[in-house]
């Protein structure tokens, strides 16, 4: 039985080298088990670190084991964000949580373990580690670290890069693997190889934890954008009408064919590679749409990004809903995120349903065009930009606008671009969203770092 149905908790902790992808990878399973409604939060021990030590103070000779200082002062951050992860758990309504950090000491996974299993006896503790003995991984990490990391805000690109090589070398002194026979032959972990390439488990049991190692398989800390299309008008939109399956009018065929062209540029300057797939649904408008750009790119056409069913209403006009379906609407006002249309489906229900084509983005190391409707579009805009499951029914989708987005460990790049339909200008937006969320700790009057109580 999972623990969570036993009334118990999970605690995912991160283990590995810095610039191996574990934030980007932490941060991913809180946001797809929060979409999957069970409460997560990540704990991230360089956050805590960075308010109750600063940025400037830390450098690589911070992190050296020999530093006695620095190692206080980390061990008491560790200890801190352990107790907030813990209070989370017993007293804050926290069904998972993720401590973020490199953990790379038996000691300290021990450590965890020990505190976690005297505060909260039922909980599971599983660990991830991430390895990377590919160059060409870690050098895409650290870029995307030294870029990104909250570290490095303001400082040369050169000698962020060149600090942070000399942080890795410093970890590597006592970095310790995971393993049965230093960890226990009953720790449960999963080794990820090279970002999913090779994934050892080790006593992994649960329907939860299962959801979590298939999810894992399917991730990939390689950024590649992410455009969200919406179909070209139809008259049912004019009409304001639900669902459907009608074509383009003549203005969704000029945006067809402005898009097309906004994808050529976008493939002329290497935005846009061979292996680019598009995801479309069955429907007429969304596949007329997709169909219309010609670069290449294979098209996958799937039922399960059909818009979502309306039920008995489909094809009304809100009006004639609140005529001959009053309390229905007024149902759907109250809950819109958990109201299911009468023989049709909620948001909720939709939610579940592009599960699977969350993974295959999730596992495509190249770009991926998804064409849909306004209702699909937002579930997918509000996993990847981090938007709370409840606002997902109000989320706009303007018409004639391509939503680019490139999810990183710590920030989510947003471009939007506005075709004009007439004359093919593309006017570009950006909206750099944070993903990470500042934890504040609960006290800092016992750390003794830089000589201050």
């Amino acid at each position: 039985m999972d623990s969570l149905a036993k009334g118990g908790r999970v605690v995912i902790g991160m283990v590995g080298l810095p610039a191996r992808g574990k934030s980007y990878i932490a941060r991913k399973i809180a946001r797809y088990l929060n979409w999957q409604q069970i409460k997560c939060e990540v704990f991230n021990l360089g956050q805590y670190r960075r308010d109750l030590c600063g940025t400037k103070e830390c450098t690589a000779d911070f992190f050296d084991p020999n530093n006695l200082e620095g190692v206080k002062a980390r061990e008491q951050c560790a200890q801190l964000c352990l107790e907030d992860m813990i209070e989370f758990l017993t007293t804050g309504g926290g069904k998972v949580a993720v401590y973020d950090g490199t953990n790379t000491t038996v000691e300290r996974r021990r450590m965890v373990r020990d505190a976690i299993k005297k505060s909260i006896p039922k909980c599971t503790v599983i660990w991830v580690e991430s390895i990377c003995t590919d160059d060409k991984i870690i050098e895409n990490n650290i870029k995307s670290a030294k870029l990104s990391n909250p570290d490095y805000k303001g400082v040369d690109p050169d000698q962020a890069i060149k600090d942070f090589l000399e942080r890795i070398e410093q970890y590597k002194k006592k970095y310790e693997e995971l393993s049965e026979e230093t960890d226990g032959e009953d720790c449960s972990f999963v080794k990820l190889y090279n970002v999913g390439k090779r994934v050892v488990v080790n006593n992994i049991n649960g329907y939860l934890a299962s959801k979590v190692v298939s999810y894992l398989m399917n991730l990939h800390v390689n950024p590649h954008p992410i455009y969200l299309v919406k179909a070209g008008e139809t008259q049912f939109l004019l009409e304001n009408r639900l669902g459907g399956d009608a074509p383009l009018t003549e203005n969704g065929k000029k945006y067809a064919k402005a898009l097309n062209e906004f994808f050529k540029k976008e493939k002329s300057e290497g935005k846009i590679t061979e292996g680019t797939k598009i995801f479309t649904s069955t429907l007429q408008r969304t596949t007329q749409t997709a169909q219309a750009i010609d670069i290449g790119c294979k098209i996958h056409k799937m039922r399960i990004l059909d818009e979502l069913n309306y039920g008995v209403c489909e094809g009304f006009s809100l009006k004639e809903l609140e005529e001959k379906y009053p309390t229905e609407l007024s149902e759907r006002k109250a809950d819109k995120l958990r109201y299911r249309f009468l023989r049709g489906e909620s948001y909720l229900d939709l939610i579940h349903r592009i599960e699977p084509v969350i993974f295959e983005i999730e596992k495509s190391k190249e770009p991926v065009i998804v064409v849909a409707d306004t209702s699909v579009l937002r579930c997918f805009y509000a996993y990847f930009s981090k938007h709370e499951i409840q606002d997902v029914p109000f989320l706009p989708v303007p018409l004639n606008t391509v939503v680019k987005l490139i999810p990183e460990a710590y920030f989510c790049y947003e471009n939007l671009y506005e075709i004009n339909i007439e004359s093919g200008e593309v006017k570009e937006q950006q909206n750099p969203k944070s993903l990470e969320t500042k934890r504040v700790p609960r006290t800092i009057s016992h750390i003794f770092y830089r000589g201050k109580e």
